[in-house]
């Protein structure tokens, strides 16, 4: 099965346009386009990477996520565990998400141990530099 079963990237951009009330032409030169070219944007089943990120950015919006969606729903790739990743957020605002790949030598009460290592870590340098 094709992603074009499954996603129609043009019409999901269409619709966030839309909901955002940008005007086709705004919306052309956010993205460094023409009111043609985004007309036809909105007729895609598929779309070069790049154009994605810029129109992600532009838009505020991870369209590369609806993909993603379908990879896990279809088994093509598996989640990562809720216990092999961290996030933190230092006083700075800087945010971090670190997922940790096979986790699974290590058993639950390791893999916590490992996950509060790390964020206290994470602190630590935070007090550090807010000094």
């Amino acid at each position: 099965m094709s992603t074009s079963d499954h996603i129609k990237i043009g019409e999901l951009i269409r619709q966030e346009v839309e909901s955002k009330g940008i005007k086709v032409s705004h919306f052309a030169d956010m993205i460094n386009s023409t009111r043609q070219n985004v007309h036809n944007i909105y007729k895609r089943e598929s779309i070069d990477t790049a154009l994605l990120f810029e129109i992600s950015r532009c838009l505020g919006r991870d369209f590369f996520s609806e993909y993603s969606k379908i990879l896990y729903s279809e088994g093509a790739i598996s989640k990562v565990a809720e216990t092999s990743s961290v996030d933190y957020e230092s006083s700075e605002g800087v945010h971090y998400h670190i997922h940790l790949s096979d986790l699974s030598k290590l058993d639950s009460e390791e893999q916590a141990k490992l996950l509060r290592s790390i964020k206290d870590e994470l602190g630590r340098k935070d007090e550090g530099q807010s000094r």
